[in-house]
């Protein structure tokens, strides 16, 4: 029942710390990869993965969201006209991933889009304003050439930047998206600098629009009553505004199955892990991308012996527990009483686990 409980409660804070980009934040997050046996599957990620999906082409080709919400966001920013849009999900709902592998690059027409749209991702939130004039003055920068003043404000060149691009292009647009827009609010007071500078940067825009222009924000859900502090316009959805929402039972079935087809899934199990997964999160038949990927990098590590464990709905339970009493994971919290550190679960033995078919293996097990 402990352990039960600790899964329940540890593993949505786990999931949420993925959702943090800063640079200390992802020393940390590695080091706690490394330390649960995880840094493969970061490192190498396939179908199943804790980290974001990125805009490579193997990614771009793979990924598919099983409620077409790629698809959706896609036409909603191509139709959009309005100088300011707002992506807003749960942590581990898959904003970044939606962004990354298939909104931008389709957008941009490298998976056949009719429109060219040129867009940056942001996430530099000590100064995000400089990280933008940074990226703008790049000299490989279709806009910049020899007459390219470089001491201007960010809203100056991006003026200058979409001039350049629709004298070329007249439907040509500029996409500039605020991932994990939330950072600067955890990082920085309301009433800091950083803060007030952005604030009055996205003001303006929304005041006086630029031709060809979109900022978009991504963030968290939890972190909208923060945002409405900057006096942006009011969210509306399916105009200015879309959720990233959650999983549906058939839509989770449907990506736990057509991830990995070496599985197998048995609708037995199928259905336990679901349940656990609803479980974890407090959401019954809501899932959480996030929490199907944990799910699925175990099954993939049980693999091929997963029919072979009859209790369902016990997987995360397990994989943390092991993770409590292995002698890597009992340094870190503090603990050194090495006669106390027992065998990892059976569960999470090599011996389960079929290297033959795999690249990303895991590490051996540690005793």
């Amino acid at each position: 029942m402990l352990y039960t409980l600790f899964a329940a409660a540890v593993l949505p804070i786990v999931a949420g710390l993925f959702e943090l980009q800063s640079r200390w934040v992802r020393c940390r997050r590695q080091r706690r990869l490394e330390d649960y046996g995880l840094e493969d599957t970061v490192a190498e990620p396939g179908r199943f993965r804790l980290s974001p999906w990125q805009d490579t082409p193997d990614d771009r080709k793979r990924f598919k969201r099983p409620d077409g919400l790629h698809e959706r966001v896609i036409k909603w920013i191509r139709q959009s006209t309005l100088p300011l849009l707002y992506l807003t999900g749960s942590s581990g709902s898959g904003k970044t991933s939606l962004l990354n592998a298939a909104v931008l690059p389709e957008l941009r027409g490298s998976s056949g889009g009719k429109d060219r749209v040129h867009s940056v991702v942001l996430r530099g939130f000590d100064d995000p304003l400089q990280e933008l004039r940074d990226w703008l003055l790049k000299d490989n920068q279709p806009w910049v050439d020899a007459d390219f003043e470089t001491k201007r404000t960010p809203r100056t060149l991006l003026a200058a930047a979409c001039d350049r691009l629709r004298a070329v292009d007249p439907d040509a647009r500029l996409l500039i998206v605020f991932d994990q827009f939330e950072e600067l609010m955890i990082l920085h007071e309301t009433d800091s600098e950083q803060v007030k500078q952005i604030q009055s940067f996205l003001q303006d825009i929304v005041v006086k629009p630029l031709p060809g222009l979109t900022v978009l924000l991504s963030l968290r859900s939890d972190y909208e009553q923060q945002l409405k502090e900057l006096e942006l316009p009011p969210q509306v959805l399916h105009q200015n505004w879309e959720e990233v929402g959650y999983l549906t039972r058939s839509q989770a079935e449907q990506f736990l199955i057509s991830a990995d087809p070496r599985l197998k899934i048995e609708r037995e199990l199928l259905s336990g892990v679901l349940n656990e997964a609803s479980t974890v999160d407090g959401t019954p038949e809501q899932f959480r991308p996030v929490v199907l990927n944990m799910l699925g990098l175990i099954l993939e590590r049980l693999h091929p012996t997963v029919p072979e464990f009859g209790n369902t709905g016990t997987l995360l339970t397990p994989f943390v527990r092991s993770s409590i009493e292995a002698s890597h994971v009992r340094h870190v919290s503090g603990e050194t009483d090495q006669a106390s550190v027992t065998r990892p679960h059976p569960l999470l033995q090599v011996d389960n686990y079929s290297r033959a078919d795999r690249t990303d293996q895991p590490p051996d097990a540690r005793p």
